[in-house]
């Protein structure tokens, strides 16, 4: 890209930043995905992100990214968003937030059964912060 051989747009970048995230390195792949994000017509890449801020433990960055992936739209799986987005907020300590998305995740038939073991869990432990934060 930077010898100007590829264009840079949404879809070269995308790809660059699925390469950077299949070879793990997430701190290469997260602001390579950001811009792709931001030119995309929808919001599935946004939602990489998230799943990308998730995964460094970068919690806070994660919930940012899946709500840009449900303002943006076109979602494939909305209810997988929810679920980051529930699992982001349980590990900052929000379980009653976490625990209004993964109902919203319950509600989609791909995400149901996950965001139900994930309420259950929530009931379980009775609103204790989930973890370290970002």
């Amino acid at each position: 890209m930077a010898a100007g051989h590829v264009n840079k747009n949404a879809d070269s970048m995308r790809m660059l930043a699925t390469a950077w995230f299949q070879a793990r390195n997430l701190v290469k792949a997260a602001p390579v995905m950001a811009e792709a994000a931001g030119m995309a017509t929808d919001g599935e890449l946004y939602a990489r992100l998230a799943q990308i801020q998730l995964e460094r433990e970068n919690f806070s960055e994660a919930v940012k990214a899946g709500q840009k992936a449900l303002d943006k739209g076109k979602l494939k799986s909305p209810g997988q968003v929810y679920l980051l987005m529930g699992v982001a907020q349980h590990r900052l300590g929000n379980n009653e937030r976490a625990r209004s998305l993964f109902a919203r995740a319950a509600e989609q038939p791909g995400t149901k059964s996950s965001a139900q073991g994930w309420l259950k869990y929530l009931a379980s432990v009775g609103g204790t912060a989930g973890g370290a934060g970002d």
